[in-house]
């Protein structure tokens, strides 16, 4: 059990709660949430009404104010005010509140208030006669109905009416007891499984306490509201265009005691209704003396007969499930109910809900039914679950079901070849599949080894051999497992093949479809598929992390830095340099000193630049990637081509489209890439081993056209490269909207296969991408020192994606129908009979940003900004599920997020256009140099069952100090106030870059400089200009021999000379700006080394700010002459 937070109990008195509360109403939401409303403040509040509602959240364990309602002393007290939730979420109070002359609805979240109609009489303003929320049905949307009883006259009102016509209470029938002239003051009023209500105590008389034996009401009363079972759940008899009244009848059957104040009531697992407790003639005190201490249970004059027998039923379900149940008679069955398990306080039961269910027979006894679509309709919690026959007989006892949450399936990889597994050690394909569970306990996630996953043959061919899912991570959006506590868990499956049995059993395509079935605790079986393959043809591999692929690295090169043996010069530089390095990688020992093998995979070595020069030199980047292929020898690959292409800036989904991202032009060896085009925004570039023409593109690319050798076993590779032209030509820079830009390597090879339109690059082996950005913190440092940032794009999800399986027979098919989608961003679509604003039709399609916070601290701030996106119509159609408030507005187009270890950010579904964005993260100021963190953010789209991922980028933040900083800050500031200036009439991107500099502005003030020098700039700061004047040398005036900073295997020195070991924890200027030397830690000692060159320049500040290890050739005493960096 857990300890439940107290409130506080009087505000402004050290405390921020609502304070005290004598009789308030307690009722559950549609998260799980607790609203508490109303009640008698404590002695010493100066108010006479608590009119301060909080409500409780289970998943902070916490209270929250949520506004101010009706006036502090106005009348009252306002004691046990009848509240129920209605379908939007919304509570409704059918009593009169203090200032509030009207029946309202009330948002429990944001304290908002809707005059719905005008109050009841005046019998009804206060607590003494219940209310009732009349059986919900789903033929009309779950229309909310309500009775007051206890009262001469009955009332009745149906809300949301289909005219749009203000509601108005009207009469509920004529009662029968005494010529419906009683009062039947604290009466209770218990809904049955049938959809009738019972009254039962109460005394007669306006006295709050006339005594039991003159006044007590002990004859029960039937109020029917006239309700037709006979399909689709029921619904409501009409009469005149509107609800029948309903019909009340006496049964004659009076209880052996009265019922007075403080009494209870509840609905049995039987149908009986079991009456307790009562003060005697309405006095306080102790029970034992002023109370009843005895119960008794009514026996509901149901037909007779032999009652129905509910043999089996699931003992949770999730929201929107189809579910099965067992009986006896099944034929004979013609209603099917969720009775919500009673919390009866003081005449009054604000959670007590009867939901009919949509059901249809499925033979062998068994009727399959469908639950309610969400929290609002059917708030989380406990109920009874009643079948009722023909004849109007519940079942002979119900059964406890639990009901809430949902679950979906995400594939995040689903091509398998065995060219790939059969090279895994061990045989686990990592991430690729990930349980989603909303909702739900820490209790039901089946520990340690979760929901089992099996794996069978499409075709009907039985199991996979070899072929199981293991269970590598399990993820809470709060980042605890507290017990009891619902909440959104992603359960993190790798794919793992013991041998390769499964791939012998491939037809003579060498292709079979897999079926990936799981069956979570409530019974909601989910279901994707999968492919496995064996092809001769030429592919990619992606590794344990797809967003970065281990065949597919990118480089940087200052000129006069060479690679594979390769010199980099000013005559060189560029698609030649490429095609030399090409040459020399193709035709190099496929050995672990490959050129290849020996660049960076770690993206942070080799990040490519935005500034046109580094401290005065040019910079190159550069992009390679390596194809392999196995076939028969005799079996070659012709004319395989590679296409190189960047986006923006980092994106969230890459799906395969040719008319959009992955535009060209031809087929074949003399196909082209295009500029992707998503709308009227440029959404890639694309890149060559060969010059650009006037039109910007290579008309041909030969060194990325090559030839593949089947070797039988052995495979084969080739190696493809491209020139990143973007920060040498200002026409492609003026396209770049943020520092880092996410590379996709398209393998194009039609003489054996086109790739499908929907492939993502993660499921895919002709895909393959690097897609990160890397941005560091300060350490100490101020504030804006500690916050990072970076643009992103959201892309549209590819509605001709495949469809999804086959489902499970009867199970809900997780098929994503096809939708009209406006060309407007909008908040989810609505059930069509519901009206705005009412629960989402399940099967819609559903976006979301999946975001993995890693090892961030947990009191990080992260906000993600996106201004064509209405932030508050998404969050409030959040409301419904436990959770919501780990996304806070901060303002219309602005979230902050509570950092745990996911997050899910909910996108607008109807996507036509990409929606530009910025995320945001402050560390906290306990961060460390030397420290580094990493996020990944996937785009997860699709049906309410099935999802895949669409694209995922990955943000990385070292820790270091501002000024190891502030160089690389400045230069990012001037080139991209140089893109700025160039954004032309695109207003998201502008409103994008508004922010994102303002913050990069702050950080280079927070690391020591002045953003107000900064100026507009293609090649980089006041530092990295062109024209800058060489420093002189140190010492003695000869120059050191400027040395490769990367290690490209040696730096030509005298192998005698000293080489010292460490970090570089100092970068030394002169007041001129000009670079003199660093501080090197060798651990135990510091030393001071005297240094000087550009390209030395570059090695020791990336170095320094990456806080990796260098060795340093000595080449005179304190004094460095060369440089080799261990990434």
């Amino acid at each position: 059990m857990t300890d439940v937070a107290s409130m506080r109990p009087n505000p402004g008195q050290g405390g921020d709660g609502g304070g005290g509360r004598w009789y308030p109403t307690l009722v559950t939401l549609a998260s799980g949430d607790v609203l508490v409303m109303a009640g008698h403040p404590a002695e010493d509040d100066t108010r006479h009404n608590n009119n301060t509602p909080e409500r409780y959240r289970p998943i902070f364990n916490s209270w929250k104010i949520v506004g101010t309602l009706g006036a502090a002393a106005a009348g009252g007290p306002d004691l046990y005010p009848r509240l129920h939730v209605l379908r939007s979420g919304e509570v409704f109070c059918t009593s009169r509140i203090g200032g509030v002359e009207h029946c309202f609805a009330y948002n429990a979240y944001t304290g908002g208030q809707r005059d719905v109609c005008d109050l009841p009489g005046g019998d009804y303003h206060g607590f003494s006669f219940p209310s009732v929320l009349l059986p919900l049905l789903p033929g009309d949307g779950y229309r909310p109905r309500f009775l007051l009883c206890g009262a001469p006259d009955p009332q009745r009102i149906a809300l949301d009416r289909p005219d749009g016509a203000r509601p108005a209470w009207g009469p509920a029938g004529a009662r029968t007891i005494d010529a419906g002239q009683r009062l039947r003051r604290n009466c209770l009023a218990v809904l049955l499984p049938t959809g009738q209500v019972v009254i039962v105590g109460g005394v007669n008389g306006d006295d709050p306490g006339p005594d039991d034996s003159s006044h007590g009401v002990r004859l029960p009363e039937l109020y029917d509201p006239q309700i037709d079972w006979g399909g689709g759940g029921g619904s409501y008899v009409q009469a005149g265009g509107q609800d029948a009244q309903g019909t009340w009848n006496t049964p004659n059957d009076p209880a052996a005691v009265t019922r007075n104040y403080h009494s209870t009531a509840l609905l049995m697992p039987d149908g009986t209704v079991w009456t307790a407790g009562s003060s005697i003639n309405a006095h306080s005190g102790d029970p034992a003396t002023t109370g009843r201490l005895n119960y008794e249970i009514w026996q509901p004059p149901y037909p007779g007969g032999p009652r129905p027998e509910l043999q089996e039923a699931p003992g949770f379900v999730a929201w929107g499930q189809q579910f099965t149940i067992r009986c006896t008679a099944p034929n004979t069955i013609r209603h099917v109910a969720l009775m919500r398990c009673g919390s009866c306080t003081h005449a009054f039961d604000g959670d007590q809900r009867h939901v009919s269910l949509r059901f249809d027979g499925v033979g062998e006894g068994r009727i399959q039914c469908e639950a309610p679509p969400n929290g609002a309709v059917a708030p989380p919690g406990a109920y009874m679950l009643f079948v009722i026959d023909e004849a109007g007989r519940p079942c002979q006892r119900a059964r406890f079901v639990r009901v809430g949450g949902s679950g979906y399936l995400v594939l995040n990889r689903s091509q398998f070849a065995r060219e790939e597994v059969s090279t895994l050690s061990p045989r686990i394909v990592g991430d690729a599949l990930l349980l989603v569970l909303d909702g739900y306990l820490p209790a039901d996630l089946a520990l340690p080894g979760g929901p089992a996953l099996t794996f069978h043959f499409a075709d009907g061919g039985g199991s996979v051999p070899g072929m199981r899912a293991t269970l590598l991570d399990i993820r809470s959006e709060t980042g605890s497992f507290t017990p009891g506590v619902a909440q959104r868990f992603v359960l993190e499956y790798g794919v793992a093949f013991d041998n390769l049995d499964a791939f012998n059993t491939l037809g003579t395509d060498n292709r079979r479809d897999v079926f990936v079935d799981v069956v979570l605790p409530t019974a909601l079986q989910l279901r994707g598929q999968l492919t496995l393959f064996r092809d001769a043809k030429p592919y990619m591999k992606d590794g344990d992390q797809p967003w970065l692929s281990i065949d597919v690295r990118v480089v940087q090169r200052p000129i006069g830095v060479p690679l594979a043996g390769a010199m980099h010069t000013d005559a060189n530089a560029g698609a030649g340099f490429v095609a030399e390095v090409l040459n020399r990688m193709n035709s190099a020992p496929r050995d672990d000193n490959h050129p290849f093998n020996r660049l960076a995979l770690d993206q942070e070595a080799s990040r490519l630049e935005l500034s046109s020069h580094v401290a005065g030199v040019r910079v190159f980047n550069y992009a390679f990637a390596r194809v392999r292929y196995r076939a028969p020898v005799g079996r070659n690959a012709n004319d395989v081509r590679l296409f190189f292409r960047t986006l923006t800036t980092v994106g969230t989904s890459f799906e395969y489209n040719d008319t959009t991202l992955y535009r060209r032009a031809g087929n074949g060896p003399t196909a082209i890439p295009q500029f992707g085009m998503i709308g009227a925004r440029t959404a890639s570039i694309p890149y060559f081993a060969s010059p650009r023409g006037g039109d910007r593109l290579a008309a041909t690319d030969p060194p990325n056209v090559q030839t593949m050798n089947g070797q039988d076993a052995a495979e084969v590779t080739r190696f493809f490269g491209a020139w990143l032209d973007f920060n040498q030509r200002d026409d492609l820079r003026a396209l770049i909207r943020g520092e880092h830009q996410c590379l996709i390597a398209e393998l194009h090879y039609p003489a054996h296969s086109t790739i499908p339109r929907g492939a993502a690059p993660a499921e895919y082996d002709s895909l393959s991408q690097r897609n990160l950005a890397i941005v560091e913190s300060d350490n100490p440092g101020g504030v804006a020192g500690h916050v990072v940032q970076h643009t992103f794009e959201l892309a549209p999800f590819n509605l001709d994606a495949p469809p999804a399986p086959p489902p499970i027979p009867a199970v809900a098919k997780a098929i994503i129908g096809e939708i009209a989608l406006p060309d407007v961003i909008v908040t989810p679509p609505v059930e069509d009979p519901m009206g705005p604003g009412q629960p989402t039709r399940q099967g819609k399609l559903t976006t979301e940003l999946m975001i993995r916070w890693g090892s961030l601290p947990r009191d990080a701030i992260a906000t993600i900004y996106l201004p064509d996106v209405d932030f508050e119509s998404l969050l409030e159609a959040q409301v419904h599920r436990p959770g919501y408030e780990l996304l806070e507005l901060v303002d219309a187009h602005t979230v902050r997020c509570r950092i745990g270890e996911v997050t899910f950010l909910p996108v607008p579904p109807a996507l036509t256009r990409s929606l530009p964005g910025l995320v945001s993260i402050q560390l906290p100021p306990t961060v460390k140099a030397g420290q580094r963190f990493r996020v990944t953010a996937h785009q997860v789209s699709g049906g309410p069952l099935l999802r895949k991922v669409t694209g995922s980028f990955e943000f990385e933040i070292p820790v270091s100090t501002g000024p190891l900083l502030l160089a690389r800050e400045e230069r990012k500031l001037a080139v991209l106030r140089w893109v700025q200036e160039r954004l032309g009439a695109d207003a998201a991107w502008r409103l994008v870059f508004g922010r994102y500099l303002d913050q990069i502005a702050d950080r280079v003030r927070a690391f020591g400089g002045d953003p107000d020098d900064i100026k507009p700039s293609p090649s980089g700061g006041p530092r990295d200009q062109p024209d800058q004047p060489d420093q002189p040398p140190p010492g003695d005036g000869k120059p050191c021999p400027d040395d490769d900073p990367w290690d490209d295997g040696g730096d030509g020195h005298d192998p005698h000379a000293e080489r010292a070991r460490g970090r570089i924890v100092a970068v030394h200027y002169d007041c001129h700006g000009r670079f003199t030397g660093f501080d090197l830690d060798t651990c135990p000692g510091l030393r001071h080394l005297a240094a000087r060159g550009k390209v030395l320049e570059v090695a020791v500040v990336r170095a320094a700010a990456d806080g990796v290890k260098v060795t340093v050739v000595v080449c005179k005493p304190e004094r460095a002459c060369g440089l080799t960096v261990h990434y």
